[in-house]
This record gives structure tokens, sequence and C-alpha cells, in this order.
């Protein structure tokens, strides 16, 4: 990933995931999962370095703050854990049906592209 100029866990934070999967030879959902490993480590150094603020949950159509924190308090923190994530974890962890819980999730892998 050097030589695609991710040369950095802050670098790897601000990145996008097709960048990175392609960079990495790896999965998108795979490079989503780095990223957001990375962007828990920069966050819990206290925003080391330069990095880019992640869409939050509430851009992705029909979550508001509501939905949202209910996400979050389950561990769903970005547009790319929500992509990554399972349609009956959604649906269980924001309290909506599955048909709400899959159309999020698709607008978010469509997002986070």
């Amino acid at each position: 990933m050097h030589d695609a100029g991710i040369g950095s866990v802050v670098a790897l934070a601000a990145a996008d995931s097709a960048s990175v999967a392609d960079a990495a030879d790896a999965t998108r959902t795979q490079s989503r999962r780095w990223i957001a490993a990375a962007r828990d480590l920069v966050d819990s150094a206290g925003g080391a370095g330069s990095v880019g603020t992640a869409p939050a949950l509430e851009t992705v159509d029909g979550i508001g703050s509501t939905y949202a924190e209910r996400l979050r308090r389950a561990g769903i923190r970005s547009i790319a854990d929500l992509a990554d994530a399972s349609v009956d974890a959604v649906a269980a962890a924001a309290d909506v049906s599955v048909d709400r819980a899959t159309d999020w999730i698709e607008r978010a892998e469509r997002d986070d592209s």
C-alpha cells in the first residue's frame, strides 16, 4: 500500500475503500474493515494527524439522529461499518424492519464506494 501513498495509519484512515482494495489486492469489505480500524486507532489517539472526517451515519437517507445513535451503541459507527453489517444486526440495533435495514445497507454500500 505504501506505493499507493498509504504509508501510515493516518493515511489509511483517510483513504477510500476502493483505493485500499486495489493497492492491497483485497476485497472492498476487507478494505473497509482496515479503514474503520485505522480510524478507531486515530480517534483513540486523539485524532493525531490529519484525517478526513468520515460522513456521518445521518447522511444515509432515512437515518436520523435517533437511528444513528442506536446504531452507534451497537458498534456501527460509520457508513463503512453499516455497509459491512448484517441486515439482522442493523434491524435489531435500530429496531427497524429487515426491509428498512436492507435499504440502509444498500445505500451505505453505494455511499462508501
